[in-house]
């Protein structure tokens, strides 16, 4: 039965790359080093060029699961393999919020539920600090090297397909519900009132792997707008949703597409003030960020991690001051198949519009 030693802030991944546009006078990395912010006023066709070969290259081999993993029950997710001597037993948890999320925030946010973990699977839990973006976290849960973790809306599904990722869990509602809707947002000033209105206007992003941060509303420009990326709207890419908010907020970006959970908890956090922005665009539902484990994980842990996700109680808890602004209250079971399929059509479609640059 494999096992594997924690993770450790040195490890890096082989595919961990750093993307940058031709004629980007200044870029600046994200968390992963994958991202970038194009400051330049005009944008070429050569950058967008440049642009589509990384999305194509980056998401392209990751909308199928893997060779090396199989799917005998048509779920969409990898099973557990036969060979009892590949399962995954660690005997030290290592746990993961969002990697974008700065670190020593999301240790404290998550603190509670890491502590709650260690007293149902009966192992100690540890926080995989200083990792350096989603592509390093895929690499270490495929390692086994990272064993609990969670993956933001539009990453899951590359995290299922190419690292093995089994979604669990997300937060919902006192009634259950878990769902988000991209949103368009504009400075509160702006004569824009609705999308089809930023044709010839720069849109910003804020990564290449973000759902509603780029490919939902990449895709619905396109399919209900008839407005292409790169050709009826410039773009640029802020690195996070916090830089997102703070250029709407100062006027300085003319739109920019968020999730609305993160922005209800911005709002709360006083990072920005309802008074400065619009709403010009609300997509259908969305699942939000999701928890699980790799899908070598023995079915005894597998189980305990699962039930120990479902029966945490939020009340009173860091987790609880988080994302109570956002109206979720507790974690239920998502079912990858059903609730990313709106996320796989976008990924599709994303990817389609791409190879047609």
């Amino acid at each position: 039965m494999a096992t594997s030693p924690p993770f450790t802030p040195g490890y890096k991944s082989p595919r961990l790359r750093i993307f940058m546009l031709l004629l980007v006078p200044a870029v600046l990395a994200g968390s992963a080093g994958a991202f970038f912010y194009v400051q330049a006023s005009k944008t070429t066709d050569a950058d967008y060029t440049a642009l589509v070969g990384d999305y194509v290259a980056r998401f392209g081999p990751r909308t199928s699961l893997d060779v090396g993993y199989t799917d005998a029950d048509g779920d969409l997710i990898a099973d557990l393999p036969q060979d009892k001597a590949a399962w995954l037993d660690p005997k030290e948890i290592v746990f993961s919020g969002i990697v974008f999320d700065a670190s020593e925030k999301s240790q404290a946010v998550w603190k509670s539920l890491m502590d709650h973990l260690a007293k149902e699977t009966g192992r100690k839990v540890t926080f995989a600090s200083e990792m350096g973006g989603v592509d390093e976290q895929m690499e270490a849960l495929k390692a086994g090297k990272l064993h609990v973790t969670a993956f933001a809306t539009g990453s899951v599904p590359a995290a299922v397909n190419s690292a093995g990722f089994i979604p669990l869990v997300a937060p919902a509602d006192e009634a259950g519900k878990f769902a988000y809707q991209m949103e368009i947002i504009v400075p509160a000033s702006s004569v824009i009132q609705n999308p089809s209105e930023l044709r010839g206007r720069k849109v910003t992003f804020s990564s290449m792997s973000s759902n509603a941060g780029m490919k939902a509303p990449t895709y619905f420009l396109s399919e209900k707008f008839g407005l292409q990326f790169g050709k009826d709207y410039a773009f640029h890419l802020s690195g996070s949703y916090d830089r997102s908010l703070e250029g709407i907020a100062s006027g300085k970006f003319t739109a920019a597409p968020i999730a609305n959970d993160f922005l209800r908890r911005a709002v709360a956090r006083g990072t920005i003030e309802i008074s400065k922005y619009r709403s010009i665009y609300k997509s259908d539902d969305f699942p939000p960020l999701c928890f699980g484990h790799p899908h070598h994980l023995t079915p005894e842990l597998a189980t305990k991690v699962r039930d120990g996700l479902l029966s945490f109680s939020w009340k009173g808890t860091a987790v609880e001051t988080e994302y109570a602004p956002a109206g979720l209250a507790k974690f239920v079971p998502v079912d990858y198949k059903r609730d990313w399929a709106l996320v796989r059509t976008v990924d599709e479609g994303m990817l389609k519009l791409a190879k047609q640059r």
